[in-house]
Parts: C-alpha cells; sequence; structure tokens
C-alpha cells in the first residue's frame, strides 16, 4: 500500500494556528509516521523532534515560518496532482519489479512532499528539489514554489523508490563503501533515464559534461573505490561545494560528483551486460563493478 502523509494540509492549517502551537503540530501530522525512518538516521535524540528539524531546516520552511504571508506557497503545495504523481511513480516502480518476477519485502510506503526554502544554499545547488528515499518504506522530497519544478516530482520519487528497492535487498551499514554509494546513486537516476527519457535525469548528473567525468572523475575514484565510513566518503559523494557546508575538506571535485560518476558507471555496464535496471538494481555493487571493469580505460 502506498500512503500519502498530507503535508499540504499540514501547511494550510499551520497559517491558522499560534506560532507557539505549530511545530508541535506538523510533528504530529506530518512527521510521526516517519518516526521508523528517524529511528534508523538517529535523529529521535528528544521528545521534540529536535535533530529532525535541525535537519530540515537546511532546505524546508519550519513550521513556524509557515503563516499567513506564505499563501502563495501554501496554494503551490495543495496542487494535488503533485502527489498524484508521486504516487503513480512509487506505483509504476514496483510494478515494473514485479513484472521481472522480483519479489520486493516491504509492503507499505509512506511518502510526503516538504515545501523547501528558497534561500537554502543546498537546494539552490539542486535547482529547487531534492529527495530521501535510502529507508524501505519512507519517501520525501523538498521543493521550493516554482511551478516549472512539478515535472520533477515523478522522476524524483522513481529515483527514491530505486533506493527503496535497492536496500531490501542490499545490506546499508555506517561502514558503507564508496563504491556502494555512488553505484546506488548511479541505479536510481539510471531508472529514472530510461522510464522518463535522459532528459529527465537530475542536476546531480546533468551538471558535469563527459569530459569532466573523463578527466577529473574517474582517475579520482578509481583507486577509491573501497574506501569506507560515512565521513571518508561522502566529499567523494557530494563534491566540494556541499562537502564546505558539511565541515569536509575539499577533494578537487565538482558538484555531486559521485553521483554523475556513478551514473556513467551504471549506464556502461547495462550496455555492457544487457541487464535491465530493475535487475541490476539488487546486485551488489561487487558484482556490477566486476561487470564493467573496462569503465575505468
Amino acid at each position: 500500500m502506498i500512503i500519502k502523509i498530507p503535508s499540504e494540509s499540514a501547511y494550510k492549517k499551520l497559517a491558522d494556528l499560534p506560532v507557539t502551537k505549530r511545530r508541535a503540530y506538523f510533528s504530529d501530522h506530518v512527521l510521526q509516521p516517519f518516526t521508523p525512518k528517524f529511528k534508523v538516521q538517529q535523529l529521535l535524540t528528544d521528545d521534540n523532534w529536535t535533530s529532525v528539524y535541525k535537519m530540515l531546516a537546511t532546505t524546508c520552511y519550519l513550521p513556524e515560518e509557515i503563516d499567513k504571508t506564505q499563501e502563495a506557497k501554501i496554494n503551490f503545495m495543495n496542487d494535488q496532482k503533485m502527489f498524484e504523481d508521486a504516487q503513480q511513480a512509487i506505483q509504476e516502480e514496483l510494478d515494473s519489479f514485479a513484472q521481472k518476477n522480483i519479489k520486493i519485502p516491504v509492503a507499505d510506503y509512506k511518502y510526503t512532499i516538504f515545501l523547501g526554502k528558497e534561500m537554502s544554499a543546498m537546494l539552490k545547488l539542486s535547482e529547487g528539489y531534492l529527495g530521501d528515499g535510502g529507508i524501505p518504506g519512507f519517501l520525501s522530497m523538498t521543493l521550493i514554489s516554482d511551478e516549472k519544478l512539478k515535472t520533477k516530482v515523478g522522476p524524483l520519487f522513481a529515483h527514491e523508490c530505486n533506493h527503496n528497492i535497492r536496500y531490501q535487498f542490499i545490506n546499508w551499514t555506517p561502514q558503507v563503501e564508496l563504491c556502494e554509494w555512488i553505484i546506488a546513486e548511479g541505479l536510481a537516476e539510471s531508472y529514472v533515464a530510461e522510464k522518463y527519457g535522459k532528459s529527465m535525469i537530475g542536476p546531480w548528473i546533468s551538471k558535469t559534461d563527459n569530459s569532466t567525468v573523463e578527466q577529473v572523475l574517474k582517475p579520482m575514484f578509481k583507486d577509491r573505490m573501497h574506501i569506507q565510513g560515512m565521513n571518508e566518503i561522502m566529499p567523494y559523494i557530494y563534491g566540494d561545494q556541499i562537502g564546505k557546508m558539511m565541515g569536509y575538506p575539499a577533494k578537487g571535485l565538482p558538484y555531486a560528483a559521485g553521483y554523475s560518476l556513478g551514473y556513467h558507471l551504471v549506464q556502461y555496464y547495462l550496455v555492457c551486460t544487457g541487464k535491465t535496471i530493475e535487475e541490476a538494481t539488487i546486485l551488489p555493487a561487487a558484482e556490477i563493478l566486476k561487470g564493467a571493469t573496462a569503465f575505468w580505460e
């Protein structure tokens, strides 16, 4: 079952509430259904959802910031087609795996959409939208109130749903290797490219041209694919601009470097092996690397 968490009605209600009651309302009506996800991420550090809101504050409007002056943004969020597109993307992806006789263990998927801040440095880099789908059963999107971004809802949820499916078959640990993370991102965006067309791939791929992939990314990543640990690999995944925001040292890498390299690696693997994107999604990273050894040449 695909379960919509109606953030749009929550945003509308927030504007009518006293500012002191807004955070509790949003926690109860939007965040509470994602409790298992936040527990896995170790974000439930107190009863006030402090760590969750600290994370959201980097990209989203917080509940106390939603008032009558935000009416245009509230109306933007109330477009039901965005939620319908999200649900359709999730359902179609689940169906595509079922059609390949891949049995997916998780039955229920909760999703929602958060209102993004235009001034967020993170969202400026990602052209106004981003997603979260690494914990099976939970998916979300954050986007600014820009009509042009509504076409990105389906592809973004397809990307996140691909992560949801992969991590029902692949075990993610804090000691994850760089190759696993970049391949996961490459698989997710390769699914988008196949189902929606390459014109719909995200800026985390499209901002990096082929010459940069060949001349910068391949040499940098080739002998580092097995480095481990979140703090070690995140600068390679996100590149220098986001890495600086997170306090990591620069590596000489463009925005979302790991995403882009992963996409090109997976595309190469799919062509070389003839595997479908559904088949590849549930394979260990080591097997995909083995099938794409000539990628580095």
